[in-house]
């Protein structure tokens, strides 16, 4: 399949994402908060047309630093862990 192909029959995918996306910027707007940068993550991150629409809603060039795989299973077990009764993660902050 060629990515012309693929981008037309995902379009009305992409377009519900822009619908979110613009909310979301919408919403950061709302509370005086300034995006900085996005860091891209996951398998949607590989997909250009993908990262164009961020980029086209934020006004902000989305990069992809981190291992877009391993960053989200490290989330993932993160999350694993402060939600189990059976470990103890210390509080952290994100800045």
């Amino acid at each position: 399949m060629k990515r012309e192909e693929f981008e037309k029959i995902s379009e009305p995918i992409f377009r519900s994402i822009s619908e979110v996306l613009s909310k979301i910027r919408d919403n950061l707007k709302q509370k005086n908060i300034n995006l900085h940068s996005i860091e891209l993550v996951g398998g949607g991150s590989r997909i250009p047309a993908f990262v164009t629409l961020v980029k086209s809603v934020f006004g902000v060039e989305p990069s992809r630093t981190l291992n877009s795989s391993e960053s989200v299973a490290r989330g993932c077990a993160l999350m694993a862990a402060i939600k189990s009764p059976l470990f103890r993660v210390p509080d952290y902050a994100l800045n």
